[in-house]
């Protein structure tokens, strides 16, 4: 009897024994898959994350409640990820030109221009970026001619019509003409050529950069020689006049007519100190006298010729027209960054 209870007693162990490993496998089994499904879901939750931030940007702009908000925030993603699509999902269309028009800049891609309705918009856009890429061919992109001959016209400026060969392009006779007169005197300045001056017009000076003029010339005039009075001289007079001055060439005041050679050859024989400047109160009462030549745009060049040559934008001040100041604000700008990179100097 105490056998059969005995051997009773140790086939429970066994069966309790059995039990518990197949308790402690099922815990290790349910262990593992709590473990894998964890890492599913957190690989799950990493892609979400990612997705909301990259391939749902879209999505996150869309369900913006305002426009505004919407708008913004397109045009945050279209500059931030350099991608021009997004661009297309704003509903206000100066908001959308302008984006279009950041990127392609951003980007040196003015292929994007051609995305902006407007025809002036979208040349504008071309003509922006190959200035900033430097990059003059963007401007054949533009079909229009006339449009293809201001963007031109705007890149040879910018490299202050150093290059002549920019000129040709243009197909706009007056912009044509303008861009040949400013590189041949910027030309006969920078060589101390007269040659260069024998395309210019004879006509009162109506396309020379005033603001040239004024920082090319008149540190080199004596104090006698007012500053409006060379704005009454032609194109092709100011040019000799300003070669004769500059590098001291008597013999280029013979060109001039009476009145304009008898101030050359006493520019070049009088020695005096540098004219100083003249404070605000001064320059306009220069330039309002100046008026007489040629009205509110010969004053608004007087101006912007003061503001250029001294590199100070408060000269542009008395401007009341606000395109005319704005253009005299930028000149200073450009003049100031110019002379900041140069690394020659006439002499």
């Amino acid at each position: 009897m105490q056998s059969r209870k005995s051997k009773g007693l140790a086939t429970n162990d066994l069966k309790n024994t059995k039990d518990a490993k197949e308790e402690t496998e099922l815990k290790q089994k349910t262990k593992n898959e709590y473990v894998r499904i964890g890492l599913l879901v957190g690989i799950i939750i990493i892609l979400a994350i990612i997705s909301s931030l990259y391939i749902d940007a879209p999505k996150s702009c869309s369900s913006a409640v305002f426009s505004t908000q919407r708008n913004s925030c397109f045009q945050t993603e279209a500059l931030s990820s350099h991608n021009a699509s997004y661009c297309s999902e704003i509903s206000d269309i100066g908001l959308q030109t302008d984006c279009f028009a950041s990127v392609a800049e951003s980007t040196a891609n003015a292929s994007i221009c051609s995305s902006i309705p407007n025809p002036l918009g979208a040349s504008t856009c071309i003509s922006n970026v190959s200035i900033s890429s430097h990059n003059e061919s963007y401007c054949n992109l533009i079909s229009n001619g006339s449009y293809r001959s201001e963007c031109l016209y705007s890149f040879a400026k910018s490299v202050d019509f150093s290059n002549a060969s920019l000129c040709s392009g243009i197909t706009d006779s007056n912009l044509s003409y303008q861009c040949m007169s400013f590189s041949g005197y910027s030309d006969a300045l920078s060589t101390g050529n007269p040659s260069y001056c024998s395309g210019l017009g004879t006509n009162a000076t109506t396309d020379i950069p005033i603001s040239r003029m004024f920082s090319s010339v008149s540190s080199n005039l004596t104090s006698e020689v007012p500053y409006s009075y060379l704005l009454n001289i032609s194109d092709k007079g100011l040019c000799y006049y300003s070669v004769a001055v500059i590098y001291k060439n008597k013999t280029l005041c013979g060109n001039l007519s009476q009145e304009f050679g008898a101030d050359c050859y006493a520019s070049i024989n009088t020695t005096t100190k540098p004219i100083p400047k003249l404070n605000l109160t001064a320059a306009i009462s220069e330039c309002d006298s100046s008026s007489i030549y040629g009205g509110s745009l010969t004053v608004n060049a007087c101006f912007t010729g003061f503001a250029v040559s001294y590199h100070n934008s408060t000269y542009c001040q008395p401007i009341s027209n606000s395109t005319a100041k704005a253009d005299c604000v930028s000149e200073v700008y450009n003049a100031t960054n110019s002379t900041a990179n140069s690394t020659t100097n006439i002499s």
